[in-house]
């Protein structure tokens, strides 16, 4: 119940603004403001683009550290908060999963999964290419019908295609032959918060101008090759580590701070 509630309630908020503003447009006394102040509103937008482009293209890192700041401040910071129900909802749907033990049996609950994925897979891409068909020529900063549409697009689709992609996995690791194959990735996901947080280290220091500045200067291919050389040295470095310590040093820290003491790190076998 209350995963559905927090991925229905920033939809039913957003549903309840795009009302009020539509409500607002149709008294003629408002309507004028309300044009002004949107118009005003994606003004403002673009020029803050144009200078987070320019500042991320070849601006030092001081200059860099403090449009993130400010980027964060004028629209990160309600994006985030939106986002946010919609990260503890997948942190409770973790839980559930965890406490039914649906993952430490794969085979009974294989009929699960080809109903997740089946499901999720037709659902979530239909919601999600919604969502990208739409937000292409709506802006995003003014509360209409098409971007509400693209919201719920998105916020449903995302966490079922999740699931189809999680599901996808777990019927692989029941085929012959695949869960070996597979099994290459699990110290990558054993230190997944120190990979995100070296993958930000990394890309930042390729693209901002204070390391390589190749700043919206590199091609789709590229991109996905990169992609591919960053996370590839992650699964060889990952398993190095992994092969010497119980943790990450990021999960190290967290879990340490979690417990208010410092956990073994070693492996003693």
């Amino acid at each position: 119940m209350w995963i559905i509630l927090l991925i229905a309630l920033p939809l039913l908020l957003n549903a309840a603004v795009t009302g009020l503003v539509a409500w607002g447009r149709t008294v003629p006394e408002s309507a004028a403001q309300i044009e002004q102040a949107f118009a005003q509103t994606i003004a403002n937008y673009s020029t803050d683009m144009e200078r987070a482009y320019r500042v991320y293209a070849s601006g030092s890192f001081a200059e860099i550290t403090a449009q993130r700041g400010r980027d964060y401040m004028s629209i990160g910071f309600e994006a985030y908060f939106i986002i946010s129900f919609q990260v503890m909802a997948m942190f409770l749907l973790g839980v559930y999963f965890g406490k039914q033990g649906i993952f430490r049996n794969l085979e009974a609950h294989r009929g699960l999964f080809r109903r997740l994925f089946v499901w999720g897979r037709m659902l979530g891409l239909g919601g999600n290419f919604l969502y990208a068909t739409l937000i292409l020529s709506t802006p995003r900063m003014v509360p209409t019908g098409p971007l509400l549409l693209a919201t719920a697009g998105q916020f449903i689709g995302a966490p079922l295609l999740m699931l189809a992609y999680v599901s996808a996995f777990c019927l692989l690791m029941l085929a012959p032959g695949w869960g070996e194959r597979l099994s290459v990735l699990a110290p990558v996901g054993q230190m997944a918060l120190t990979n995100d947080l070296t993958q930000s280290v990394v890309c930042t220091t390729i693209f901002y101008s204070y390391g390589l500045g190749l700043f919206g200067q590199m091609s789709v291919a590229a991109g996905v090759g990169l992609t591919l050389l960053i996370y590839g040295l992650q699964i060889v470095l990952s398993h190095w580590w992994m092969k010497r310590f119980r943790y990450g040093p990021a999960e190290w820290l967290w879990r340490s701070l979690t417990y208010g003491k410092f956990m073994p790190m070693k492996r003693s076998d």
